[in-house]
């Protein structure tokens, strides 16, 4: 199914709602000034992209945090029984 085709795309309801919440959001908060309301109802545009760069280094930022996390548990844990296998060995 195509949106071009689809009930949300070709029904005038959905386009009339969003009519009806612009002039009503308009009165109510913005004191009838359609420009400023329409200001901050619009969506930002969704162009801006990230750098491939920055995701990278976020890429690489969560592997080291990851394996760092996973080591300091094992190391963690080492120890741990370490010391409860020295404890119970000096007990004897």
């Amino acid at each position: 199914m195509h949106v071009e085709t689809a009930t949300f795309w070709t029904s005038t309801a959905v386009t009339e709602l969003i009519n009806e919440v612009e002039t009503i959001y308009t009165d109510a908060f913005e004191s009838g000034d359609r420009s400023r309301a329409m200001k901050r109802l619009r969506v930002p545009p969704l162009e801006e992209k990230q750098s491939a760069m920055v995701t990278f280094r976020v890429g690489i930022f969560i592997g080291k945090l990851f394996h760092t996390s996973v080591t300091g548990s094992y190391v963690t844990f080492l120890l741990h029984t370490s010391t409860l296998i020295y404890n119970r060995i000096s007990q004897i």
